[in-house]
């Protein structure tokens, strides 16, 4: 049994979850930009979505550009706001760094002093 608990874990840490991309993916958009679509494909995320101004622009490309975790911004197609669409439309490409996931929290959470 203790074997197979064992195999379980390994499995378990090999495995990158998703989750943990979308919820970083999630703390870099800016408020409101609303997404339209999101897709993970490997180490690849595909996004689209609308904003009604270009300051959320300017903070996307920010906060990706200080993510160790979702980087490599790739802006492949940006609609500026028309009659028809009154705000900005984007479709993005992303690339999930599965090493920034990795929690060495120990070694910060160790005291520097002995009390």
């Amino acid at each position: 049994v203790q074997s197979k608990l064992d195999n379980i874990k390994k499995i378990r840490s090999q495995h990158f979850s998703n989750n943990k991309a979308i919820d970083e993916f999630v703390k870099l958009l800016p408020k409101g930009l609303s997404l339209t679509t999101l897709s993970i494909e490997g180490k690849e995320l595909k996004f689209s979505g609308k904003f009604p101004t270009a300051a959320q622009l300017h903070t996307l490309i920010k906060s990706f550009n200080e993510s160790d975790k979702i980087t490599q911004l790739s802006i492949d197609d940006l609609k500026t706001p028309s009659v028809k669409e009154p705000k900005f439309t984007i479709d993005a490409t992303a690339t999930i760094n599965t090493s920034g996931f990795t929690e060495n929290k120990a070694s910060e959470n160790s005291p520097t002093e002995e009390t």
